[in-house]
């Protein structure tokens, strides 16, 4: 992989793109959870962006969120990762040209 930047109308793309995800996946787990609070409302969340450029040199953007209550505190120096912690930590990868997404994972229990 190759490191990149990332445009202000590519990081706007990635937003619409993150908020289109995760309200088809909200309306998916709210019936199913009623009652839990599983849904992400992604203004509680600290983000990590990771763009790169894949093997078709088309750049990809791997995103990791945290939800605030559980960001460490080095999350604006080095890229984390946790397994378990349920919905308060998700990531995505999306290609900004193509704005196509893929590998949404919301992280299992703990």
């Amino acid at each position: 992989f190759t490191d990149c930047q990332i445009s202000i109308d590519e990081a706007k793309t990635i937003d619409s793109i993150l908020k289109n995800v995760l309200a088809n996946y909200n309306d998916i787990v709210k019936p199913k959870f009623e009652g839990l609070n599983k849904t992400i409302d992604l203004k509680n969340y600290k983000r990590q962006y990771v763009p790169y450029l894949n093997s078709n040199n088309e750049k990809e953007i791997w995103i990791y969120c945290m939800n605030e209550n559980f960001a460490h505190k080095s999350w604006k120096k080095e890229v984390l990762f946790a397994a378990g912690g349920g919905s308060n930590f998700f990531q995505i990868t999306i290609n900004p040209k193509t704005k196509a997404h893929r590998k949404f994972f919301v992280n299992g229990p703990a």
